[in-house]
């Protein structure tokens, strides 16, 4: 396992490629965000209320979570595929995605990141239909 210092204040290890809402949370939602360090720049605003997920524990431990896409659900996948291909990164740049946007934004963030021969982690929860050869492509 390597270990890496993180980078002094203002110069972004993560960027985030996204959408909030226009609602009052989005502010607080990327301001949050970029405190931590990430690099908010691929983050759009779209009208209508940011996105949601609901946690409920149950007494046995297992977990449910809600998803209410609402702004990420406007993500469009020519944005995303964008934002990948055009990334000025070190070689160290590695791209994870998650199912709580569309589809095709997915699998087009999938191909953008593969053809730049960088590691994909793609969190396939929650659970949806998927090409396979999209699970070829995320290593």
């Amino acid at each position: 396992m390597r270990i890496r210092p993180l980078p002094p204040p203002g110069r972004a290890c993560a960027r985030m490629i996204g959408a909030v809402g226009t609602d009052a949370f989005a502010p607080m939602l990327k301001d949050s965000l970029a405190r931590a360090g990430v690099d908010v720049s691929g983050v759009a605003e779209v009208p209508g209320p940011s996105g949601k997920a609901l946690i409920f524990l149950e007494i046995s431990g297992q977990n449910r979570i809600v998803v209410v896409p609402d702004a990420n659900a406007f993500l469009e996948p020519v944005r995303v595929e964008r934002a990948v291909l055009t990334l000025e990164t070190p070689r160290e740049t590695a791209v994870m995605v998650q199912n709580e946007i569309p589809r095709e934004a997915v699998m087009v963030a999938i191909r953008a990141a593969h053809l730049r021969g960088w590691p994909t982690v793609w969190n396939v929860a929650h659970r949806r239909r998927c090409r396979l050869r999209c699970f070829a492509l995320a290593k």
